[in-house]
């Protein structure tokens, strides 16, 4: 298949004494050209938000040697990507390499730049997929704003992210997360966050170093130390958006009503009814 300077060719062999079989298949078409010729029920899946003309997608896979009606269950390939938006998430560049072996997809290598502007920035990973049970498994490292894959994120999730204002650099995290498609409660995650010079909640924070994890629903930052010009804040903070709670742990030589930003409006409404006049040490055991 030919469109322009683009190109879809496909070659296979067959021993016909064992009914083994090889097949290759390369393709540079552009990815909207590719969701009319896939199965429907495909597409759907795959469906890209708004894919530009000029988007650039190119893709190569190798199936056995296997008995014929077993090629697809035998798969290895790459994908490339560029200039592209894929379910709300900009994609200025990316590369995978995958194998599918029966019911497991392995993804070996993922290395891509998303999001766009202040929010660009490196994304690096591999994982694991059971198509049958549709558990998975996968360990990244992101050099990215988190706004930029905004719209993967559930509705509390997507809160949490909007409160946050990188001003400079984006912030490093390394994750390792676990967890089902089919029942979201089953997601866990844990890793580390690393950020400078950003806000949350409009209060501003000169460093945030947190070990992090995330667990029935629960948010969980432990040991979390978080650093402005007139103190830092070590401890635990852990929000349960579930129950709509935050519990806090910690030792704080900040301003306190810049710390009850951060926790929540509420928060800082009530401290606002103190006066502090010098600097203030408080360690505190909150659920609010």
């Amino acid at each position: 298949l030919r469109y322009g300077a683009d190109r879809c060719s496909v070659t296979a062999s067959m021993d016909i004494t064992n009914r083994m079989t090889e097949l290759r298949i390369f393709s540079s078409l552009p990815l909207n050209h590719w969701l009319c010729l896939i199965p429907s029920q495909w597409s759907e899946v795959l469906k890209c938000k708004d894919i530009p003309e000029g988007g650039n997608a190119m893709f190569e896979v190798w199936g056995g040697p296997a008995p014929v009606g077993k090629v697809a269950e035998s798969l290895t390939g790459w994908l490339s990507l560029a200039d592209v938006e894929v379910h709300g998430v900009w994609v200025e560049k990316g590369f995978a390499s995958f194998h599918l072996s029966g019911p497991e997809f392995s993804l070996r290598k993922l290395d891509a730049v998303i999001g766009r502007g202040s929010q660009q920035g490196a994304v690096r990973g591999s994982g694991t997929c059971r198509l049958d049970t549709h558990e998975f498994a996968a360990s990244a490292t992101t050099e990215c704003d988190p706004n930029a894959v905004i719209s993967l994120l559930t509705r509390n999730q997507a809160r949490v992210i909007r409160s946050l204002d990188f001003k400079q650099d984006p912030p490093t995290t390394r994750l390792q997360v676990t967890g089902d498609f089919d029942n979201p409660k089953l997601f866990q995650m844990k890793g580390h966050l690393y950020g400078t010079n950003f806000s949350y909640n409009g209060a501003s924070l000169a460093v945030f170093d947190s070990d992090a994890a995330v667990s029935n629903g629960v948010l969980t930052f432990h040991p979390m130390t978080a650093v402005r010009e007139e103190g830092k804040v070590e401890g635990l903070v852990a929000i349960d958006f579930d129950n709509e709670r935050v519990e806090v742990d910690a030792v704080s030589t900040c301003d306190p009503y810049m710390v009850g930003r951060i926790i929540g409006p509420n928060t800082e409404k009530f401290l606002r009814t103190f006066r502090f006049e010098g600097p203030a040490r408080v360690k505190a055991k909150v659920l609010v």
